[in-house]
C-alpha cells in the first residue's frame, strides 16, 4: 500500500506539470531512439564480420571505444560547451546529431554510417547529454525534485528502453524486416525528441516547478 501510494502521488505530481511531462517525454523518447539505433546497428556488424571471432573482436573494440570517447568528451568539452554555448545547445547537440545520422542512412544505408551514428549517440548519452539532462531538474523544486527524478530516471528510462526493445524484436526476428526499416521509426521519433527539448528549454528558462504542484 505504501508503494503504491507513493507511485500514484509522483503520477498526480507528473502529470499536473506540463515541465515534468516534458521531462518524461525527453528521457522516454531519447532512450527508445538509442535503443532502436543499437538494434539498426546490429545486422550491419552481422553482415560486415562473417567470422564469428572477428565480429566479436570488433564489437569489443567498438564499445570499449565508446566509454573512452564518452569520458573524453565529459572531461574536457562538457562544461566549455555549457559555459560557451549554453544549455541549448548541450541539449540539442545530441539530437540533432543522431537526426543528420538516421536521414543519412535513408539515403545511404552503410556500415560506417550505421557505426557512426551508434558511436556518437552512445557517447554522447553517456557524457554531454546526460549532464545537460540534471541541468534541467535544477528549476524543480527540492520537495518534488526528489520524488519525480529517481521515476524518470529509471522507470520512464526502462519502460522507454522496454517499448524500443518491442518493436525491435517484433519487426527484426518475427516479421524478418531489414535492419534499415528501423530507420523509417527513428527519424520521426529524433525530430519529436527536438521539439520536446526545445520545449524543456524554453521551460527551464521559464519558470520554477512549485512545492505544491
Amino acid at each position: 500500500p505504501t508503494l503504491r501510494s507513493s507511485f500514484s502521488g509522483v503520477f498526480k505530481l507528473v502529470m499536473g506539470s506540463r515541465y515534468l511531462l516534458l521531462l518524461v517525454g525527453l528521457v522516454g523518447i531519447a532512450k527508445i531512439v538509442s535503443t532502436l539505433i543499437y538494434y539498426q546497428f546490429n545486422p550491419f556488424i552481422e553482415q560486415t564480420f562473417t567470422d564469428v571471432n572477428a565480429r566479436t573482436t570488433f564489437t569489443s573494440l567498438f564499445f570499449g571505444s565508446i566509454n573512452v570517447l564518452a569520458f573524453i568528451i565529459q572531461f574536457f568539452f562538457t562544461s566549455w560547451i555549457l559555459r560557451r554555448w549554453g544549455l541549448g545547445m548541450a541539449l540539442l547537440a545530441l539530437p540533432v546529431g543522431v537526426l543528420a545520422g538516421t536521414t543519412g542512412m535513408l539515403f545511404l544505408p552503410v556500415f560506417w554510417l550505421a557505426a557512426t551514428t551508434e558511436l556518437y549517440d552512445a557517447s554522447m548519452n553517456y557524457s554531454l547529454q546526460q549532464t545537460a539532462k540534471e541541468v534541467l531538474y535544477l528549476p524543480i523544486d527540492r520537495s518534488i525534485r526528489y520524488k519525480v527524478k529517481p521515476f524518470i530516471d529509471m522507470v520512464v528510462f526502462r519502460f522507454g528502453k522496454g517499448i524500443a526493445a518491442v518493436i525491435g524484436i517484433v519487426l527484426l526476428d518475427v516479421l524478418g524486416m531489414p535492419g534499415r526499416f528501423l530507420t523509417y521509426l527513428t527519424v520521426p521519433c529524433v525530430v519529436l525528441w527536438v521539439v520536446v527539448a526545445a520545449a524543456s528549454l524554453a521551460g527551464w528558462g521559464s519558470r520554477i516547478v512549485p512545492a505544491r504542484c
